[in-house]
């Protein structure tokens, strides 16, 4: 398992859970961070059998972040 030495920092993930999301969230269409529920909405739709085609495909569940 990697190590993420910077992860484990106490101001960094006050950061993250503050004015970082804040800020990624901006950056998304969405305008707001993807709620837990939505998370798992699509990991539970690429486990049925709904999703059994794709394959090696990347999922991204970023309120459009990505496609800007």
């Amino acid at each position: 398992m990697r190590s993420f030495p910077m992860i484990c920092s106490l101001s960094w993930r006050k950061w993250a859970m503050g004015e970082g999301l804040k800020q990624l969230a901006a950056q998304a269409p969405a305008g707001r961070p993807a709620t837990a529920d939505e998370i798992a909405e699509a990991i539970v739709f690429l486990a049925t059998d709904r999703a059994s085609f794709i394959h090696g495909a990347k999922l991204a569940v970023d309120g459009g972040r990505t496609a800007v």
